[in-house]
């Protein structure tokens, strides 16, 4: 899952404890914003706590990119189509 991938968890996301989106007049407009904890593991093994903020834009109809604002780190969301 591309979560793991994102944050470096250890588990699915499965709540998320803030959202919002941006005005029509903002850059990134269209664009969600979604904060939720994130656990992984440290070098000893144990877990550790993160709050992970989470940027997701429609590319296009069937696409969408999501990317983690602490890393910059990027992953890309297709869609199938309803048809």
């Amino acid at each position: 899952m591309f979560c793991e991938e994102l944050t470096g968890g250890v588990r699915d996301i499965s709540q998320f404890h803030a959202a919002g989106s941006f005005g029509n007049h903002e850059t990134d407009y269209n664009t969600v914003l979604i904060v939720f904890e994130a656990i992984s593991k440290n070098e000893n093994g144990f877990d550790q706590r993160n709050m992970v903020s989470i940027k997701v834009t429609p590319k296009t109809q069937n696409e969408l990119m999501v990317t983690n604002l602490c890393t910059g780190q990027t992953a890309r969301i297709y869609m199938k189509s309803g048809e």
